[in-house]
């Protein structure tokens, strides 16, 4: 059980609702075991994003058992979360005593367009109460795909050992102009497609079926009777629907797709197909290629499988990397309309770089520098691959008014609080800036100062060498590295760790010091540094 909302999954804040590994309708997956009594009633809730799916009614049915029934009841409900309220089905509430074998439940109500949407469960009474083989089902179709689908795309395995692509070490701009075109339209298939969105093709290597020839077509008139004879290839267009939105507000981005009509790309019998394409009837439930997550407006790209045993010299494969990025920020990212650099442009700018990369260091760097393009500071690239273990300083930095990094916070002996640093290994602080900010996804200037921060000290060697300023004194030490958790918090030191009688500096902690009781002051009288002092502390 999670105590918050995760992915998709059972969740309660109750200890005693649990999973339960051993009691299974027909052997299938797990059952939910709630435990409640008279004096406490259990709650258990499931939560699903509905933010891109679109449909009129949403059911909910399952099984249930119980035992150890004593004046009990269970009541099941459906629970949507519009953008201004919540909208609660009327309960079906069943009245539970002594044991009862696996019997049915099911309820249902009209799906408005909502935030997410939750199942929830009340046990009250004394009762054990079993939940299993649970489904989800808008307009009769299925939430069980997108947990486990049964997709041709998951039996092509014909490229799973290389693309067989190779694309010269001297791409013409035709052919890299053809790249970018196939890229676009990959990707809009990819997400808009009704037989691909369905999980029918496995949509890489359809790619690599295709960009051999497409790659290497002449001009535009026979690169787009290539790109029609492809479309062709996954069946006419049957039925279609109106898209048109009445509420805006109830949306969070729009797919900007007018680029698949500008006649300076396209003739118009290859638009038309594009534009028959957008307005095609889908899957409005499912979508092999994007799963929602559960309570959050996010997707998953889990259908994006990692190839980790491709080698990065792959030509095909490094292309595929920049199309699958670029397209599940195009079609899924809220703000491509705000970044520095405009994102419809971004594909032809970093394909030669993926193309020609000379080293796999070089390519996974044109990843994050691809990223970083969105100008998000909460975004960020996270690679699948092991990486050494890094070591780092348990110190933290602050930017100061006039734009210099100082420490904000230490546990080091040899940097104190106030310090700036100057320079890293020997790079000035100004130039590890500059050598991070293309690829860190940064809102702004402060917020990319911050990033970086968090990985100057970043290292695998067991010493670091930092340049810093203290009281007006320049000091280059070795300093020793350690290990510690990202999320660690980093305190001050303790007076004692600050080397004060050293530094001819005296600590007092006011609230050890004790007097008897009747006295109105106390008197310290002390000699520090050859200096006689006599202080005295006035109770309040």
């Amino acid at each position: 059980m999670s105590p918050n909302p995760p992915k998709m999954a059972w969740y309660s804040n109750s200890p005693r609702a649990m999973v339960d590994n051993h009691t299974r309708y027909n052997n299938h997956q797990p059952s939910l075991l709630i435990s409640s009594t008279k004096e406490k009633d259990i709650d258990a809730f499931f939560h699903f994003s509905n933010r891109d799916i679109v449909g009129k009614k949403v059911v909910f049915h399952g099984k249930y058992k119980y035992e150890q029934a004593q004046d009990a009841q269970v009541s099941f409900s459906i629970v949507l979360n519009t953008f201004s309220r919540s909208i609660l089905t009327e309960k079906t509430t069943v009245a539970c005593n002594g044991d009862q074998d696996w019997n049915s439940f099911s309820i249902e109500m009209p799906l408005d367009r909502t935030e997410h949407f939750y199942f929830h469960i009340i046990s009250s009474g004394n009762i054990k109460l079993w939940i299993s083989d649970c489904q989800v089902e808008v307009d009769g179709q299925s939430f069980d795909i997108l947990e486990n689908p049964t997709a041709e795309a998951d039996k092509d395995l014909d490229f799973i050992e290389s693309s067989n692509i190779a694309l010269g070490s001297s791409p013409t701009p035709q052919l890299l102009e053809n790249l970018e075109i196939l890229g676009k339209v990959w990707g809009f298939l990819k997400y808009f497609h009704p037989q691909v969105v369905i999980g029918k093709y496995n949509w890489d290597f359809e790619l690599f079926r295709v960009l051999p020839e497409i790659a290497n077509a002449k001009n535009r008139e026979e690169r787009n009777r290539l790109l029609g004879k492809w479309i062709d290839k996954y069946g006419d267009i049957i039925e279609t629907e109106n898209y048109s939105i009445n509420d805006s507000t109830q949306y969070h981005r729009f797919a900007l797709l007018n680029w698949i009509e500008d006649p300076k790309i396209f003739d118009r019998e290859l638009s038309a197909k594009l534009v028959k394409i957008k307005n095609a009837k889908r899957n409005s439930v499912f979508n092999y290629y994007m799963v929602p997550l559960a309570w959050k407006e996010e997707v998953e790209f889990t259908r994006d499988k990692p190839y980790n045993t491709i080698s990065w010299q792959d030509q095909g494969y490094r292309v595929l990397k920049l199309y699958r990025l670029w397209n599940a920020i195009e079609y899924c990212f809220p703000y491509t309309s705000y970044t520095d650099n405009k994102w419809g442009t971004l594909l032809a700018k970093y394909l030669p770089e993926f193309v020609l990369t000379p080293s796999e260091g070089v390519r996974d760097r044109s990843i994050k520098e691809l990223a970083a393009e969105i100008n998000d500071s909460h975004g960020e690239v996270i690679s699948g691959k092991p990486v050494p273990p890094m070591r780092g300083l348990p110190m933290s930095l602050s930017q100061t008014y006039d734009g210099k990094l100082a420490v904000s916070s230490t546990r080091l002996m040899e940097i104190d609080r106030g310090a700036e640093i100057l320079a890293v290994n020997d790079k000035p602080v100004s130039e590890l800036i500059e050598i991070y900010r293309p690829i860190i996804p940064a809102s702004n200037e402060k917020a990319l100062i911050r990033n970086v921060t968090h990985k100057l000290f970043l290292t695998p060697e067991d010493k670091i060498k930092v340049s810093f300023k203290y009281n007006g004194k320049e000091h280059n030490d070795q300093v020793p590295t350690q290990t510690f958790t990202r999320n660690e918090h980093i305190e001050i030191k303790k007076p004692q760790e600050y080397s004060l009688k050293k530094k001819d500096i005296l600590y007092m902690n006011l609230g050890e010091i004790g007097a008897e009781a009747g006295y109105d002051e106390y008197q310290l009288c002390f000699q520090f540094n050859k200096c006689d002092c006599h202080i005295v502390l006035c109770r309040q």
